[in-house]
């Protein structure tokens, strides 16, 4: 294990100091994260390059089926060099938004009868049903758009993009009501 958290530190402290904190201790300990939220050397190396910097942010982007090429999505409100990974670890942005906003980008790429793309449709159906148990209705609409995105890409987007405004209206409120 060691081994694997010094090549995980190392990769960390090549990519910068965003990734890899101010010092040794630090990197080591950011390395640990990583490995303990099951990410190997190769793993973290693929996140990273992609702008995910927490280790528990690729965490839940990966348990609802987000692959690092999908967290390099753009994200159109945060400027042409974040992404959507960037934007879930920097807490702009919720992992289920990511997921919608990465599968609106990448629908017409995603084949039906590719297996990691059944495996997304599998944790699409997951997402949306913890969605549906917690009341989260706006993820489970998300979902239920996600799994039709070829024929409702304008409407998915749509919603995202309504999410997200939403999203930034009650932060607002509830910045002014402390």
């Amino acid at each position: 294990m060691n081994a694997s958290i010094d090549n995980i530190a190392e990769t960390l402290s090549d990519a910068g100091h965003t990734y890899a904190g101010s010092n040794d201790e630090e990197t080591r300990e950011i390395a640990v994260s990583w490995a303990e939220a099951g990410f190997g050397n190769d793993a973290v190396a693929e996140w990273i390059a992609v702008g995910t910097f927490q280790a528990a942010a690729a965490e839940e982007m990966a348990r609802i089926g987000m692959t690092p090429d999908m967290a390099s999505t753009p994200s159109d409100e945060l400027g042409e060099f974040e992404t959507v990974g960037y934007a879930v670890s920097n807490g702009d942005m919720n992992a289920s938004i990511a997921l919608g906003i990465a599968l609106v980008a990448h629908g017409d790429d995603l084949d039906e009868t590719d297996e990691d793309d059944v495996a997304g449709e599998e944790n699409i159906d997951a997402l949306r049903g913890e969605a549906a148990e917690a009341g989260d209705l706006d993820t489970v609409a998300l979902c239920d758009l996600a799994q039709t995105r070829r024929s409702w890409r304008e409407p998915c987007a749509e919603a995202v993009q309504a999410r997200r405004r939403v999203d930034r209206i009650l932060a607002g409120a509830n910045a002014m009501r402390d």
